[in-house]
């Protein structure tokens, strides 16, 4: 239940914001909005309604999307009666291309900025502080994938891209659709590697921050190995006799172990060596943390959470844009990459977290900045090109073809959401 109310929460704000765009944009300059629908009123079935003014304000019954509906546009609501009459000075169709295209782009553009400000006051309300890259003395953990592009255990990321390497999280390229350069410090020596874009998702990470001792400084909801005995404070020495020199160490023993039923954690104990059994599945999932040994962080100030803000919506901008580009060029399977609001809901979690909530609702929220910009013709692209090609031909399309085209696009993108309900259902 707490995933559907943190799904109808995170997208119910961001379809209020994205219309609350266009509405602001077409108020401004003059146009007569008619409507402003959150969620969809399929049937005229709304849930609230008022109106003030010219414009009645309504809540939809099926929550997903929404609608301003401006007077002389073709939009969901495909009203055909009022096309057929002369312009009036107060519609859409009345303005000059320009403004209508900011009016198109009005969701979009406070969709960006949504994300930005989220991204920012998470830094700087909710995590506060960061850990410098100074801090890995000890550098990065390698696993055997990132052995295999070159990378060793000790290695220390100065510049990712060209970037000079400031917080620990920053060591990491988010878009695994394009090549990474990494420039590493190896022992005082300068190296310099470059990861090939690898257009699927990574069972594990190349690298990580887990250089250091693993020491049990807390477990996960359900952790098999807190259920066969291991405590907080136990220090992990072997897992099925493999030594354990660092904390990634257990988790590249487990992702290469074959799959069984158990197998044998060797913990030291008040300088007791102790041997506890633990049962797992084919997850090798065994439910521990270790604690990095920091020793000093570093604050967000206004300024620093702004600026990290902005890089963390630019890096999920390419990442998704990458992704899109990706996606129609055949490079990674449509099925396993479209998520619809079952898989939505899921990534938001059974749990409330504040930090994780207004996370994914800004990722969301430069996704929907990023799809609403594709030129199908429901979508905000797809007005846009339609008023471009009336530009360029000098006449505007007759509202019989531009019908037809908004039905098509209407079905394509119901088509869509189906598809991805469909999905999410046999990928539960």
């Amino acid at each position: 239940m707490l995933m559907i109310i943190q799904l109808i929460l995170g997208l119910g704000l961001l379809v209020f914001l994205h219309e609350l765009g266009h509405f602001l944009a077409a108020r401004i300059f003059g146009m007569r909005v008619e409507k402003f629908v959150i969620f969809m009123d399929i049937f005229d079935f709304k849930l609230f309604k008022f109106t003030k003014g010219d414009t009645e304000y309504s809540i939809g019954w099926l929550p997903i999307g929404g609608y301003v509906k401006i007077a002389g546009m073709i939009d969901e609501s495909l009203d055909k009666d009022q096309m057929k009459e002369e312009p009036k000075p107060d519609e859409f169709r009345s303005f000059a291309a320009w403004k209508r295209i900011i009016v198109l782009l009005g969701g979009v553009i406070v969709n960006l900025i949504v994300g930005l400000i989220i991204f920012t006051c998470v830094l700087y309300y909710g995590e506060k502080e960061y850990i410098p890259a100074s801090e890995l003395t000890e550098g990065m953990y390698v696993y055997e994938e990132g052995e295999a592009f070159g990378l060793q255990t000790g290695d220390r990321v100065t510049h990712l891209n060209g970037k000079e390497v400031i917080r620990v999280q920053d060591s990491y390229n988010k878009n695994i659709f394009s090549e990474t350069a990494l420039t590493i410090d190896r022992g005082g020596k300068t190296v310099e590697v470059v990861i090939p874009p690898t257009y699927k998702n990574r069972d594990i990470l190349l690298y990580s921050e887990s250089n250091f001792e693993a020491v049990v400084n807390g477990f996960t909801e359900s952790s098999p190995a807190k259920d066969a005995g291991v405590l907080i404070g136990d220090r992990i020495t072997a897992v099925d006799k493999f030594e354990v020199a660092a904390f990634g160490d257990v988790k590249n023993i487990m992702f290469n172990l074959v799959d069984g039923d158990t197998v044998n954690i060797e913990v030291m104990r008040n300088n007791q060596l102790k041997i506890i059994t633990c049962f797992v599945d084919s997850t090798r999932f065994l439910g521990f943390s270790s604690l990095f040994p920091v020793k000093e962080t570093e604050a967000y100030g206004v300024g620093s959470a702004m600026a990290y803000g902005y890089k963390e919506s630019i890096d999920m901008l390419n990442v998704n844009i990458a992704g899109l580009a990706a996606l129609f060029t055949g490079k990674i399977d449509f099925r396993k990459s479209v998520t619809g609001p079952i898989g939505i809901a899921k990534i938001y979690g059974s749990e409330f977290e504040a930090i994780r909530f207004w996370k994914i609702t800004a990722l969301i929220s430069l996704i929907l900045a990023i799809t609403n910009l594709i030129p199908i013709p429901a979508l905000d692209g797809g007005q846009i090109v339609i008023i471009m090609a009336e530009t360029i031909i000098g006449r505007e399309l007759s509202y019989r073809v531009k019908m037809v085209v908004q039905i098509v696009g209407i079905v394509l993108v119901l088509g869509l959401m189906l598809f991805t309900v469909i999905n999410d259902i046999i990928r539960w």
